[in-house]
């Protein structure tokens, strides 16, 4: 068994770095310090030691390097027009005449928004979900959706739906872009946040109406800005309750997307850790680097003097490409990495 000392240099600027680094190799046992560099600021180094089973190694020294944390901001669309939501009518049993969930469900408007909801089960389809003929659908130049149940004429009141999204930063000034038919009520986390065509005062009760006929062939746009201004990293809600204009129309129906400045926060990191032998038995370890913007390649580079540095591996730019491990030959002879 032999033991290679992993020596992790963090946030670590280039001006002065190779002199302190050449210091630091060397060193055993775990020790943290804040080393001034030539610029004046200050950069955070680890130092600690790691076990590898090689079998015939010698004792391998070197250091592993990247780069700061970073950030980029792009405009990105979060829930697509034909994302999976979830919807729920109540009928009368045998029968389509759609009945108030409130009937089978007494604290429904308080609970339907939060995670405590345990009322009637929602029913999972991909949007655009509407039922009878919304003039854009049925143009075919937006996604076909999800046809749903057409209630019976005098019982056509409010439709339920829900979805999730995940962000992986934070997200400024959101913008909605919708199709709906006739009007409705959107919440974000459990907090209402926008109407459209709902008169003033409007709540998601099954008999409430909006107060005009939509445009069917019109997708509108709205700015969430001023109500919402920020949305934290994670997983979030939307609830959105679908209002007709009278309980004798012939349809109803929406498509909605959401879109924003995606802040994303990247912290790259490299390590190493165990791996098996060569199939001569020579010794090797893996490097993995992880916390990677997919849409810039990263590049691991090589030196052993920390003048020359040769690319061993590059990973190009990939959608969902977050992190990459390579098998890399332990030898006698200090080495160095970093991340480009």
């Amino acid at each position: 068994m032999a033991v290679i000392k992993s020596f992790f240099v963090k946030r670590f600027p280039e001006g002065n770095f190779k002199r302190r680094l050449a210091g630091m190799v060397g060193r055993s046992g775990k020790r943290r310090a804040y080393e001034k560099t030539d610029d004046g600021s200050r950069g955070f180094c680890f130092t600690g030691n790691m076990t590898l089973r090689c079998l015939g190694c010698g004792v391998f020294a070197g250091a592993l390097l990247w780069p700061a944390s970073f950030v980029r901001a792009e405009e990105a669309e979060v829930l697509a027009f034909d994302a999976t939501w979830e919807w729920l009518m109540v009928f009368q049993q045998g029968t389509a005449a759609q009945r108030d969930p409130v009937s089978v469900d007494p604290d429904f408007l308080q609970t339907w928004t939060t995670a405590d909801y345990n009322g009637p089960a929602f029913q999972p389809d991909q949007a655009p979900l509407s039922y009878g003929t919304i003039d854009l659908l049925a143009s075919g130049t937006v996604p076909a959706g999800t046809s749903l149940i057409t209630p019976e004429q005098g019982t056509r009141f409010t439709v339920y739906c829900r979805t999730t999204f995940d962000l992986p930063g934070e997200l400024t000034n959101p913008k909605l872009d919708f199709l709906i038919d006739d009007g409705f009520i959107l919440y974000v986390d459990g907090v209402q946040r926008f109407s459209f065509n709902m008169p003033a005062g409007a709540t998601s009760a099954f008999t409430q109406l909006a107060s005009v006929a939509g445009n069917e062939q019109l997708i509108t746009s709205a700015d969430l800005s001023a109500a919402l201004p920020l949305l934290s990293p994670g997983r979030h809600t939307l609830h959105l309750s679908m209002h007709n204009s009278s309980v004798a129309s012939t349809d109803l129906g929406f498509m909605l997307s959401l879109t924003g400045d995606l802040r994303r926060i990247f912290a790259p990191t490299l390590t190493s850790e165990p791996t098996i032998p060569s199939l001569d038995g020579s010794p090797r370890f893996k490097l993995r680097a992880q916390n990677l913007d997919p849409a810039v390649a990263v590049t691991l580079e090589t030196s052993s003097d920390l003048k020359t540095w040769t690319a061993a591996f590059t990973s190009p730019a990939s959608s969902g490409r977050s992190e990459f491990a390579v098998d890399v030959p332990a030898t006698d002879r200090r080495q160095y990495f970093r991340l480009k």
